[in-house]
């Protein structure tokens, strides 16, 4: 690796963890404003019911940090896929995979903080939470990058 690919990819990386907390910020606070609507009670009852049937509700609401984050995930999963079918594709070149992969998905994704999540789960014994967290942690993420995958193969074969 050359010196100049590893600065872009540590440049990248700074982007895509700039960009994971922008999300974050955004993410949480349109989920709380939607939760905790004056105007709309029933929406805030609604997504109660769907996040406790996921086992991410706790205490009116307060941790959509596992949501968050899972959400961040899947996104970073479903760029992944996209971005190694145009690098199969050869439509993009092994310099550019490597800095968008290595550097702007790495920094984007939020493994650490995942890991975090689950690990306040368990210190707070949530034991059903971790679990949930765990298996969707794991699973959703792959999947959209699969999806991704496939969606982008599916467009270039069109041309």
């Amino acid at each position: 690796m050359t010196s100049v690919l590893f600065l872009i990819a540590s440049f990248c990386g700074g982007s895509g963890a700039v960009c994971r907390f922008v999300a974050d910020v955004c993410i949480k606070s349109a989920l709380s404003e939607y939760a905790i609507s004056e105007s709309a009670p029933s929406k805030r009852i609604l997504l109660k019911r769907i996040l406790s049937k996921f086992s991410f509700a706790k205490r009116d609401l307060s941790d959509l940090f596992v949501l968050s984050s899972m959400l961040i995930n899947c996104a970073a999963g479903f760029l992944t896929g996209c971005l190694i079918a145009l690098f199969s594709a050869q439509i993009i070149s092994v310099g550019l995979e490597t800095v968008a992969l290595t550097g702007f998905c790495g920094g984007f994704s939020t493994f650490s903080t995942a890991v975090s999540d689950l690990a306040q789960l368990l210190r707070e014994k949530y034991f059903k939470r971790f679990f949930c967290f765990l298996a969707l942690a794991l699973i959703l993420p792959i999947l959209f990058g699969f999806m991704g995958l496939q969606a982008v193969s599916s467009l270039i074969s069109l041309f």
